[in-house]
């Protein structure tokens, strides 16, 4: 059973998962506009330079996530609760990151294929 339901094609009412889309894509706008407004008055501290820097790197991956948005929502819940796991694990011992990929690798070839049948 999935967590999240799509809306309908014609369905003429805003879902949950419409307005949290929304939401982000405004967030999104707004933090590059934060970042093209320092391209036309250039940083001049290391506050602000942070803050531009900041501005175009959350507001590129806000981007992303809201491209992504419709598939974010079906992706099983274990893997939201293991991700965190190997992100901390990986930013204290990132010498694992090599032994990680080719595991990743493997289990993504070998992962066994759910056959159609008609």
């Amino acid at each position: 059973m999935p967590v999240f339901r799509l809306p309908a094609p014609d369905s003429k009412t805003p879902t949950r998962s419409s307005w949290r889309r929304r939401v982000l894509g405004a967030v999104t706008l707004a933090l590059l506009g934060g970042a093209a407004f320092f391209l036309f008055h250039p940083p001049t501290g290391a506050d602000t330079e942070q803050l531009h820097a900041a501005c175009w790197r959350i507001g590129a991956l806000t981007g992303a996530l809201w491209l992504a948005y419709d598939h974010l929502q079906r992706v099983p819940l274990w893997i939201w609760a293991f991700l965190p796991v190997v992100l901390i694990v990986l930013a204290r011992r990132p010498v694992l990151l090599l032994a990680i990929i080719p595991v990743v690798l493997a289990v993504a070839i070998l992962k066994p294929r759910k056959t159609r049948r008609r």
